[in-house]
């Protein structure tokens, strides 16, 4: 049944396992302090914890929206650029010395449409995937 499988794999399994299990221990722990601690019942502890998750992962989504809408130009800011889609600084040499791309790891990067995936536009030689 295991043969084949990537020796990983286990280890992998039984890293989830472990987050899981101290994820849901830590939301019993949760519900049953706001039980003895507010006298809430379990209905309102579990109506309390579900208005807090709900706010833990829609403020991500929200904080984003708010820095879109903040800058000038509507869009992701030019650090977005530089550091997620590794674009170079507006004025900077497309090649150093060496023929190399700045922001870019060097190796591989002649394959076709792996500078698409690094967010730049496909052009001559850089077929898109």
């Amino acid at each position: 049944m295991f043969k084949g499988h990537p020796k990983g794999l286990f280890i992998a399994f039984f890293a989830n396992m472990g987050e899981r299990f101290g994820f849901y221990t830590m939301v019993s722990i949760f519900i049953l302090f706001i039980q003895a601690k507010y006298g809430m019942t379990a209905g309102q502890s579990s109506f309390v914890y579900s208005i807090f998750v709900s706010t833990v992962y829609a403020m991500p989504l929200i904080g984003g929206l708010l820095a879109d809408k903040s800058s000038a130009t509507g869009r992701p800011s030019a650090w977005h650029d530089r550091h997620v889609h590794r674009l170079p600084p507006p004025g900077a040499p497309d090649e150093d010395e060496r023929g190399a791309r700045p922001g870019h790891c060097g190796a591989g990067d002649d394959r076709p449409g792996h500078g698409v995936l690094q967010g730049e536009p496909p052009g001559p030689g850089r077929e898109p995937l």
